[in-house]
Order: C-alpha cells, then structure tokens, then sequence
C-alpha cells in the first residue's frame, strides 16, 4: 500500500509527463507540416492552409511570435506564410533586441529598432545569375549584399569561391555549364536554379585585308566564335571566309564593322541592329555618315600611341587612338585613356533593340605582335570581351515556374514579403499562452518525484 508521500509524488511526476507532452505538440505538428507545405509552394497552391489551422489549433497556440538570429530555411518560412493566411498572427523581431523590463519602454524600442536595422542590414542578401554570352558558355553571377560581409560561392560539386563584399556588391564569371548556385554569408544563403546556356549565332566581319582582320578573324575563331568575313580587296571586290548569309538575329549574334568596307551594307546592318542584333563599330567605320543614326559619337583626331605602352599593364594604351567625340545623348562611356585630356576609347548606347560599342583604338594588331609575354592571349580576350559586349542570343527555352515571392534568390526579401518586417515588440494575443517552462526541466521534475516515491518504499520496506 502506498503512502500520501508516495500517492503525492507518483501525481507530480504524471502531470510532469503529461505538461511535457503538451509542450512538444506544436514542434510535432510544425515537422509534419514541413513536406506538404513545401510542396505546396512549388506548385503554388493554398491546399495544404486548412492543415495547417487544424495542426495549429490542436497545439493550442494563439500566435507565432519569433526572435531570430538568422534568416530561416525556405521549409520554415513557408510554413510561417502558410500559418499567417490560415488567421494565426506572426511576429518576429531580433533575438536579445529588447532590453531587461527595467529599461523605459521608449528606450527599449529603440534599442529594438536599431538591433532589428543592423540585422537587415546584415542578412540583405540576393542573388541573380544570367548565361554568359560565350561559346564555351558560363555564368555571370551578381550578389547584392552589406559592405564587409564575407560571402561564399559554391555549386553542386561543392565551394568555388569567396570574397568580402565592398561597394554593396560582388559578381563572378564562371565557365562550364553548372546551373545550380548558392551563395552564404554567416547568417543568410541566397541561391538560383536553371541557369540554361544560351543558344549563341554566328559573327559577321567587314573589312579589308591586312594584318589587322587577319589576327580579329583568328582571335574570334580560337575563342570558339563561328566566324563569317567579308574581306574587300578592291573597289567592288570582295573575298568571303566561312559562308556569309543575309543579316538577320536569327543566323548572326553581332556585326563587326572594322573600315569604310561596310558601308555599302550600312542600311542591312541598321536593320539588324534595330531587331536586336549587335554592332561594332571602328573608327573607320563609323566615319562619314554611313552609320551616323546608330553610332555612340563622332571620331576625333588621331592621337598616336604612347612609345612602350605595349610592354606595360595596360598595352592599349600604345594602340592608335581616334577618340570618340560629340557622344549621342543616350551614349554611355565605358573606357577612357590615360593620355592628356581622358579621351573617350569605347561608348555604347542602345538602338532599337539592339546594342551599339563604338571603340576608337586602331591597329590592335601591333599589340599581339609587339606586346608583352601574355600579349595573343590579351589580344584574343580583349576582342572576346567586345563581342560579349553586343552579342544577341537566343535564351533557351525553360520551364514555367510559379513564382509569386522572391524565394531562394532573396531570402531576407522572401521572409519579410511573406509574414511581414519586424517588431519592436511581440503583441499580446488572447488565447491560450504559450508555456514558459522548458521541457526538459519537467523531465527532471517527473525524474525527481518517481525517485522520491522509490526512496520512501525504500525507507519502509515496501517490495
């Protein structure tokens, strides 16, 4: 027979038991949610709301009020936007935002304010990826992202790269034909899917013959560029590399238009240009008026190259220059000389639905000949970059996904698009109050009161 003492403690550690129970309910009822909301999201349905009220019901919760210190999980934030549409009020604010009670609420709610500011600041963090306009293909990844904050870059193989943000922002050109990236800071990850390569057309060259075509054609053609020329070599004669077609977006990705030798085809590349394609323009070209309405400016006075620039870091520099001059009002500068005054070396401005680079250096073909160690490499990839600069492509086609929120791309922008931005302060809400006891010391409670029942039978002998 037990005693009151026994009775007394063999109760205590039931209810215990049982308030413990209770306790993990909602946690329970949060992991169940997590698959069929997930699904939910990627179809963009609201099915999956009705669970959520029932499971959220059965916790006995009134609301969901949160103090993070990290961005949550896609699963998480998902099932926060789902609990908000099923009628439950979320919240959230910086965890240890607030100070003690004794501080005056005013005081208080600044310091929340400010803690809830730096982690905006600090979790700000998005991401885009675009197909790089290559023939070995690529993608150019640009991060948006708080000044100091060290982010880190990997694929599905694993980690690629890391840097520490300056000017709000980094970006990475990466090669290959990874279409999965996810970028991390120490409190945030922001990633982007389905980067498809695109589908890349050919070039067209105009020019006479001469050292200089000879070394373009063959810096596009190692480049993996596929490369049709027309090499005038007398009035009204003209030589062909590969097989030139009519201009048109749907064969050429840009036009090259080296001297005066395509002037005679200024009115089919103005059409090109206007659908969409892209033009280079040399001043040699784009002398006269043969493309006056689609060039980015006039050609200045020849200026001769600086004597030994080809050796140095920046061999462009002992290249001829015919700056450009008179800029159109839409034009943008994109490179400048060093030499007297900073004349304009390369601008570009949009025609239509196309792009425009006009670029004043002449005779690039002294810089492979005559420059550095590295010079055909730098030759081969300062003419990979201008085309890259203008070249159209067709994206390739992708599926159609629902997408309404920023999701993974924008984690901080899909939390606060979901359930709101944070509060200073929690609000209070009627209904069942959340318990304050942690779990785990009712286990040692209910652990205490059984030995205390198994000492008294012990003290009086009880089998």
């Amino acid at each position: 027979m037990r005693s009151r003492v026994e009775w007394l403690a063999r109760v205590v550690a039931l209810l215990a038991l049982g308030a413990a129970w209770w306790m993990w309910q909602f946690p329970q009822s949060a992991a169940r949610l997590t698959d069929a909301i997930a699904d939910s999201d990627r179809t963009g349905s609201n099915a999956s709301v009705a669970t959520v009220a029932a499971l959220l019901r059965s916790s006995g919760l009134s609301a969901v009020q949160l103090s993070l210190q990290a961005v949550p999980e896609r699963e998480s934030r998902v099932l926060l936007h789902a609990a908000r549409d099923a009628g439950w009020p979320v919240e959230w604010n910086v965890k240890d935002a607030v100070t003690p009670a004794a501080t005056p609420a005013a005081v208080a709610a600044r310091v929340a304010a400010q803690a809830n500011s730096r982690f905006l600041e600090a979790n700000a963090i998005a991401v885009a990826a675009i197909p790089r306009v290559h023939p070995s293909g690529g993608t150019i990844i640009h991060v948006a992202a708080a000044n100091d904050v060290e982010l880190t870059l990997s694929d599905s193989l694993g980690w690629i790269d890391s840097v520490r943000v300056s000017n709000r922002g980094t970006y990475w050109e990466i090669p290959g034909n990874a279409r999965a990236f996810s970028v991390r800071s120490p409190t945030a990850a922001a990633s982007v899917a389905d980067v498809r390569a695109d589908t890349l057309k050919r070039i067209r060259l105009f020019a006479s013959t001469g050292w200089e075509s000879r070394f373009i054609l063959d810096a596009l053609e190692s480049a993996g560029w596929q490369v049709d020329a027309n090499f005038a070599i007398a009035p009204r004669v003209n030589v062909t590399a590969g097989i030139p077609a009519a201009l048109d977006t749907s064969r050429y990705a840009a036009v090259i238009a080296l001297d005066s030798s395509a002037w005679s085809q200024s009115a089919s590349i103005t059409r090109f240009v206007r659908s969409g394609g892209g033009l280079l323009l040399f001043p040699g070209s784009a002398r006269g008026n043969a493309f006056a309405s689609v060039r980015a400016g006039g050609v200045g006075t020849a200026l001769a190259g600086i004597p030994g620039a080809l050796q140095t870091d920046t061999p462009t520099e002992g290249l001829p220059l015919s700056p450009v001059t008179g800029l159109a009002s839409d034009a943008v500068v994109m490179a400048r000389s060093e030499r007297e005054g900073a004349p304009v070396t390369i601008a570009a401005r949009r025609f239509g639905a196309g792009r425009v680079v006009q670029a004043g250096f002449e005779q690039t073909w002294e810089w492979r000949m005559l420059g550095a160690e590295q010079s055909v490499h730098a030759h081969r990839e300062w003419w990979n970059n201008m085309v890259q600069r203008v070249a159209f492509s067709s994206p390739a086609p992708v599926p159609e996904r629902w997408q309404p929120l920023p999701g993974d791309a924008a984690p901080l922008a899909d939390l606060i698009a979901r359930i709101g931005g944070p509060t200073s302060e929690f609000t209070a809400h009627d209904g069942v109050p959340s318990p304050s006891v942690p779990p785990r010391w009712l286990f040692v409670v209910a652990a205490a009161a059984l030995l205390v029942e198994w000492w008294s039978r012990r003290l009086r002998g009880a089998v």
